[in-house]
């Protein structure tokens, strides 16, 4: 009976090896990394323990849910859950590849005239003409600084690329030319007036 009692344990300690192995084999260094970043990124957030918990028991799931959500949303699971602790957009992917942080505050992307232009028509900046004047840079600036939360739940429902536009003007009867010219803004403001009604 005892040796039967070794052997179960013995067998059951092999089958956990072999599986954190082959999660260690298939996810690289993911389960590891992201581990040791949720308790750096998330230290000072409330909860942290349970951020770790929860984490390690994503990375336990599998490496199919993390390839279909970074493949979605360009997060793991593990980053989905520090993101939502801290309030930040967490992405082990961009500190791997050298391009930041694991948590960076979550900002606008101002990288062609057209999002400059999106996002000057939600901040209620006039004129609306693409550039990074000093009212769009004291607004992005705020933002940069923590001085206002970036929620981009309004600037994601107004078009910003260029397939994105098209649509959007052949869908009012414009010209379709992929660029935010003064009717296509016209129609932009009175979108924006409707998805944020004034009180």
């Amino acid at each position: 009976m005892w040796n039967n009692r070794i052997f179960r344990l013995a067998l059951y300690g092999c089958t956990r090896l072999y599986i954190i192995g082959l999660v260690l084999l298939t996810q690289g260094c993911t389960l590891l990394v992201t581990t040791f970043e949720i308790g750096g990124a998330a230290a000072t957030a409330e909860g942290a323990s349970t951020a770790v918990e929860v984490a390690q028991a994503l990375d336990l799931a599998g490496t199919a849910g993390d390839a279909i959500s970074v493949k979605e949303t360009g997060k793991t699971l593990s980053d989905h859950v520090v993101s939502g602790l801290t309030g930040k957009d967490c992405r082990l992917l961009r500190k791997v590849r050298g391009r930041g942080d694991y948590c960076e505050i979550p900002l606008p992307n101002l990288n062609t005239r057209n999002k400059i232009k999106v996002f000057q028509i939600v901040e209620g900046i006039r004129p609306v003409n693409g550039k990074m004047g000093p009212l769009t840079r004291q607004a992005y600036w705020n933002y940069e600084h923590e001085v206002k939360s970036w929620d981009s739940t309004v600037y994601d429902k107004l078009p910003k690329t260029a397939p994105e536009i098209i649509r959007f003007q052949q869908d009012n009867g414009l010209e379709a030319i992929g660029e935010i010219g003064p009717r296509t803004t016209k129609l932009l403001i009175k979108l924006h007036k409707e998805l944020v009604p004034t009180k």
